[in-house]
């Protein structure tokens, strides 16, 4: 089973899956685990010949999948990314992909596992687009189940929160702001549409105004609202601009410790709230993990199945039953699609909070400058 993602930083959303699946791992009985699991790189992912040699056991007596670690380095359609995945799935017998990466990366992804015969794929990305012809999902993409929900959801909840802080005051000007390069310019995007998409629908919905540079932004009013679509680099964007907005919220893109500590530095009378996914990118990660060892061990004991033609077992949908039959509360599928789970907006920062804090050390400030200052005799 590859775990796939970026893992040059820590506090990824890789990481953290990681890190809860080899747990899991560890806590299997030490008869049916392979030794230790390899450690991430933090540059290209080693030859897999450079790995330590697994047991050369037949597929039959496997008693589990071994997680191995693979890093896109933030873009799975890099040549060089896509020819060490070739050399993975050709060197081993690979029956899962957990795919934790960007919106852009699990894109290039799945182009390049398109040709595979691979069991199942599994991804945390509320972006992927697993594409529909004629009312038919292509054979290379049947196989595919994406746990979190998607960015339809996240735009109702958005648009949602939008309403309640709307009906606060009048004729309050919305600006959203949608930034993204490069590999993050995926999630922008459908995120975008979908907020553009929802806004129209029914009654009451608060005019949006859309841009995606900050030059485009335009001064308003103390009771403005700004709607950042984007990631962390979105957010050091607006902590420049000199507007004043009185509520800021961020989606789901920068849902992250570092963005938590940026904005508390930040001198503005906005209240900050982020939007997060109901349950952590990490949890779905570990239940994928869990739901298909449980799967790969009830077709190791039934003896009329057997795993000796891996396309003959509808594999994604006995995933699929066990997680939703599992964890009712987390999952309930539409095609490959979960609707469970969706949304919360939270506070992250008050501004009378933050006045206060800032009122507070200024005070301490001038106090320490006062008791610093030279007396001078006569």
């Amino acid at each position: 089973m590859l775990v796939v993602g970026d893992y040059r930083y820590e506090d990824t959303f890789v990481s953290k899956a990681w890190e809860r699946i080899c747990f899991a791992y560890r806590q299997q009985p030490e008869e049916t685990r392979y030794g230790e699991v390899p450690a991430p790189s933090r540059k290209m992912t080693p030859h897999p010949r450079e790995l330590s040699p697994l047991r050369r056991i037949a597929r039959d007596a496997a008693p589990n999948l071994y997680p191995v670690p693979f890093s896109d380095l933030g873009d799975c359609s890099r040549p060089d990314v896509a020819e060490r995945l070739y050399q993975y799935l050709s060197h081993f017998d690979v029956w899962a992909v957990i795919a934790c990466g960007t919106a852009s990366s699990t894109q290039g992804l799945l182009r390049t596992l398109q040709p595979s015969s691979l069991p199942v794929f599994v991804t945390v990305d509320s972006t992927a687009e697993m594409p529909v012809t004629n009312g038919e999902r292509p054979s290379s993409y049947r196989n595919a189940l994406r746990l979190m929900p998607n960015n339809d959801l996240q735009a109702q909840a958005i648009l949602s929160k939008l309403t309640s802080l709307v009906e606060q005051g009048a004729d309050v000007d919305v600006q959203v702001l949608c930034h993204g390069e490069n590999e993050e310019a995926e999630y922008v995007r459908d995120l975008r549409k979908a907020l553009e998409s929802h806004a129209s629908k029914g009654p009451g919905r608060p005019q949006l105004r859309f841009c995606s540079e900050v030059d485009q932004l335009r001064p308003i009013e103390e009771n403005g609202i700004l709607v950042c679509v984007g990631y962390f680099e979105a957010v050091r964007l607006i902590a420049r601009v000199q507007h004043r907005w009185r509520h800021i919220i961020l989606s789901d893109g920068c849902y992250e410790e570092r963005v938590r500590a940026y904005i508390v530095g930040i001198e503005d009378g906005a209240d900050f709230h982020w939007t997060r996914p109901a349950f952590d990118h990490s949890e779905y990660a570990h239940d994928a993990y869990l739901a298909i060892n449980k799967i790969w061990r009830r077709i190791r004991a039934d003896r009329h199945a057997g795993v000796s033609e891996r396309s003959l077992i509808p594999f994604e949908r006995r995933v699929r039953s066990v997680l939703q039959r599992d964890r009712p509360t987390h999952y309930r599928f539409r095609g490959t699609d979960n609707q469970h789970g969706g949304y919360l907006i939270e506070k992250v920062r008050s501004a009378q909070r933050l006045a206060i804090r800032i009122y507070d050390a200024r005070l301490q400030r001038s106090k320490h400058e006062q008791h610093e200052q030279p007396v001078h005799e006569l």
